[in-house]
């Protein structure tokens, strides 16, 4: 791929080769725009690739084409009102643009030739007012052979989700067809840059955006020590959120952050944004799981650890999770209470009251086949500690022995119950399901079986942080002043989940890429907005 000359102008810039920029080129060049991808890395794919590949749209044509699904938007927003923040500030607007408008987006990229088909997934949080048990989650396959060359430039996901292929009653080869993630990223990448489609630039790192009379006219990119400028109408920033910076446990004012998606989320847009005079706002906590590195596995094409997220893997039975203390803090089989519990400090103590923290299991949890989501061996033996009792294990990971002794103890008698009277573990039915139909209460287990295990963990992002940049329902970026940079235009986690702060829905970070990635396309190109603010 030759450098484009200083002189070759577009109507739109991507910065960011994962799903928000290959969307906005694949809608581009649907209507003859001239469109320039520009990626930082030397793959395409971006943090979608390493997600389950959910879209969460509810309303969507698939829906509301079958009688048997109904739903309505007084329902939707009935559902979100309950995962939201009660008393938390709600961009209403840019929350009713995307589902009043969203269904449209998907309903063009599905005219484009992505394969949306209707998952077999309810929302996350079943018994919560509004929720539907079908219909609003959608999902993509895509041929890998029908990338052709395309095939090696798309970044694959280490993780084993162990998902299933979909798409026609009597498909190939399942490895032949991609889904979850990889199907998701490779759908818009074959409509972005099939014949005729939209141009892209790897290893182009972008080093700062260029203004003229107040409005953003393109960028200036580097790649292997040269510099280089492209001019575009509209410059759309789809760059991931900051996970993967030295500064992101900082920002989310932990002790320690890691990250499960790929190394590629270093906060560019909030640079470039915040050079022009962006705002970078607050939307609730993020989200992350919890989780340890790995001692073997490397991100794919790089020699940084992979770190292995324990999201499922503590809704099993025979395990439970402490402080240094030895005492439990929460319900560890959902992810959703480490987000404040890991930030509770003792002022008294002047320390976290609940960091560092850790996993404990016996015997039990190997011998019943549990896995480590990522982990490629039967059994994390190089990280994990091994004792043969609860004592000795403590003493190694540098837990209080005699306190923690007592934690197991009072576990015991909860798992031998059937209910978690401290915690509530077991409550949740979309991590049930997750579990051991074995047991009574398929998330308790009693720890007495030797030997006993145990690992250190750190807070897991997966690409989903609690700052981003503020936007309009155009997609377009504002200033701090409340005023659109002319422009400029974000989507995906380099925008704020000011639509839905301190909430979580499976599928909506996919579901918002794609339809801010349209948005912005659409608004860039309209004769209102190019050359104009």
């Amino acid at each position: 791929m030759s450098a484009p000359p200083s002189t070759r102008d577009y109507d739109v810039i991507c910065v960011g080769g994962g799903l928000g920029g290959l969307a906005a080129a694949a809608l581009a060049v649907r209507v003859g725009a001239r469109c320039l991808v520009l990626e930082a890395t030397d793959l395409l794919g971006g943090v979608a690739v390493y997600s389950g590949g959910s879209v969460w749209m509810p309303l969507n044509h698939l829906q509301t084409a079958d009688p048997a699904l109904s739903d309505s938007p007084e329902l939707v927003d009935r559902y979100l009102s309950h995962l939201g923040c009660a008393g938390a500030e709600v961009d209403e607007d840019l929350r009713a643009t995307y589902f009043g408008r969203g269904p449209g987006i998907i309903r063009e990229y599905a005219d484009l030739g992505v394969n949306f088909a209707l998952a077999e997934a309810g929302d996350y949080y079943a018994e919560a007012p509004g929720a539907q048990e079908f219909g609003r989650t959608l999902e993509v396959s895509e041929r890998l052979a029908a990338l052709g060359p395309l095939a090696d430039r798309l970044r694959r996901t280490p993780y084993d989700w162990g998902q299933p292929a979909i798409g026609p009653d009597d498909p190939p080869r399942a490895d032949d067809l991609l889904t979850r993630g990889s199907g998701l990223v490779a759908a818009f990448a074959r409509r972005a840059f099939g014949p005729g489609g939209a141009e892209v630039e790897l290893r182009a790192r972008v080093s700062r955006l260029l203004v003229r009379d107040g409005r953003v006219g393109g960028v200036q990119w580097v790649r292997d020590g040269r510099r280089f400028t492209s001019r575009g109408a509209a410059v759309l920033l789809a760059t991931s959120g900051y996970g993967s910076a030295p500064w992101a446990a900082r920002m989310e004012g932990l002790v320690d952050y890691a990250e499960q998606a790929p190394p590629v989320a270093f906060g560019d847009g909030l640079r470039l944004a915040g050079a022009v005079g962006a705002e970078v706002t607050r939307a609730g906590n993020g989200f992350f799981s919890v989780g340890f590195p790995s001692a073997h596995e490397k991100h794919p094409g790089t020699d940084v650890p992979l770190h292995l997220p324990m999201v499922a893997s503590l809704a099993f039975p025979h395990c439970l999770v402490v402080n240094a203390g030895g005492e439990r803090f929460a319900d560890e089989s959902f992810s959703g209470t480490f987000q404040s519990c890991l930030r509770e400090y003792d002022d008294e103590a002047k320390g976290f009251r609940n960091q560092p923290f850790f996993f404990l299991c016996d015997d039990q949890y190997r011998r019943n086949g549990y896995r480590i989501l990522g982990l490629r061996r039967d059994w994390p033996d190089a990280e994990f500690t091994r004792a043969d009792s609860i004592g000795e294990l403590a003493r190694r990971l540098g837990i209080d022995a005699d306190r923690v002794r007592r934690t197991v103890a009072r576990f015991n008698e909860l798992a031998r119950s059937g209910v978690d009277t401290d915690f509530g573990r077991g409550k949740q039915t979309f991590m049930r399901a997750m579990s051991d139909p074995r047991y009574a209460n398929p998330m308790l287990g009693e720890l007495s079986t030797p030997p006993f295990w145990g690992v250190r963990l750190v807070p897991v992002g997966a690409g989903l942080c609690s700052h981003g940049l503020r936007i309009d329902p155009q997609a377009r970026v504002l200033s701090w002043s409340g005023e659109p940079v002319a422009g400029l235009y974000a989507t995906g986690n380099a925008v704020a989940y000011t639509e839905l702060p301190y909430g979580y829905q499976n599928g909506f970070a996919n579901g918002r890429n794609i339809v801010y990635a349209g948005l912005a396309v659409r608004h860039a190109l309209s004769s209102a907005s190019v050359g104009a603010s």
